[in-house]
């Protein structure tokens, strides 16, 4: 496909929504994903992520839910058309149109009925030169809610016996003076502070006869909960050259080469989601077995319900039954690798 004659739509094609995104507000962003970059830009998109685990996938609803399929937008990309987008760096972006109409499927097809987000990415110029660009940050989990201390669980789930309409004695009442209860925010156990850094490499240059513009790029985030098994890295590679054989041939190469690799840590609310422990978890349980329990080792020094044996056994039927969050986050080890190519490589003949 000749990229010199692809298709971007213009305001007077008279479509009847049709957003341009502000390319130059993707730079100051420091966004890693496309879609991100879409957030409070257009009016009418919707942009959710359900975590904020790095590398996560990202909800784009442009004309909301109309099927029970998928109902992502179709992505246009120098004329190429794909579902998926995380592969693209936003600094290699020249332009982009949000297609919100339903008049978008008599280019696309069915596949806009989702709406269509047309992506036009940088070229080469006369003028030759080279940009590096580099920025790193850091990231802090705020407005986290305040969890009970031991002495206030124990109250709550005093109480909360009482209120039940139990017959007999309270069991929490004895347990309140246990030497082996501890008080933990699990919270404040599971978030430090996560680090980002991208960097960005650029050369374009051309004559009459031949242009091109090369990028490569490196996005790293080490998510904020503790262990760094929640990381996310990027690699970018991208040329896009075009040349004047001569009078009548013209040939070209848009190409892209993408390494992601992701671990995948569960950070939503589902039953093995870490976050969702660490809110269930009684902080009268310790983070880590003592060292003279007969269950301790280094391989596996932390606490558990129900398998956690303490002096005088905790008993998973009058405590939340939970799972160790940081123990969760220490021996979580999957990760996703992926490897993306995209692109096209056309020749064209004038006769």
């Amino acid at each position: 496909m000749n990229c010199s004659r692809l298709y971007f739509p213009k305001r007077e094609d008279n479509y009847g929504a049709l957003s341009s995104v502000n390319v130059e507000d993707l730079e100051s962003r420091r966004v890693p994903n496309v879609t991100q970059a879409l957030q409070g830009q257009v009016p009418g998109v919707n942009i959710t992520q359900s975590t904020g685990a790095p590398g996560d996938n990202i909800e784009v609803r442009i004309r909301g839910n109309g099927t029970i399929g998928n109902n992502n937008p179709l992505y246009v990309v120098d004329g190429i058309p794909t579902r998926e987008i995380t592969f693209l760096n936003p600094s290699d972006i020249k332009s982009m149109t949000v297609l919100k109409d339903a008049s978008a499927a008599s280019i696309y097809g069915s596949r806009a009925a989702g709406g269509v987000i047309v992506i036009e990415t940088k070229n080469g110029s006369d003028r030759s030169g080279i940009q590096v660009s580099y920025f790193t940050g850091i990231q802090k989990v705020q407005n986290l809610p305040t969890m009970l201390n031991a002495e206030q669980y124990m109250q709550t789930v005093e109480n909360a016996w009482d209120n039940a309409g139990y017959e007999g004695t309270n069991p929490y009442i004895e347990d309140r003076n246990r030497s082996d209860f501890a008080d933990v925010d699990y919270l404040d156990e599971l978030f430090e502070l996560g680090r980002t850094q991208s960097a960005q490499v650029t050369a374009s240059g051309g004559n009459e006869d031949t242009d091109y513009f090369l990028s490569a790029g490196y996005f790293g985030q080490d998510g904020p909960v503790v262990y760094d098994n929640d990381q996310y890295r990027r690699f970018n590679f991208r040329s896009n050259v075009n040349s004047n054989l001569n009078d009548r041939l013209k040939v070209g190469a848009n190409l892209q080469a993408s390494y992601e690799y992701k671990d995948r840590i569960s950070s939503s609310g589902d039953s093995p989601g870490i976050i969702r422990h660490a809110f269930l978890r009684p902080p009268i349980i310790p983070v880590r077995k003592d060292p003279s329990d007969p269950t301790y080792s280094e391989e596996d020094p932390f606490t558990d319900l129900p398998f956690f044996q303490g002096p005088d056994s905790y008993e998973s039927s009058k405590y939340e039954f939970s799972q160790n969050p940081i123990a969760l986050a220490y021996f979580t080890d999957d990760a996703a690798r992926t490897f993306k190519t995209f692109g096209n490589i056309f020749a064209e003949y004038s006769f």
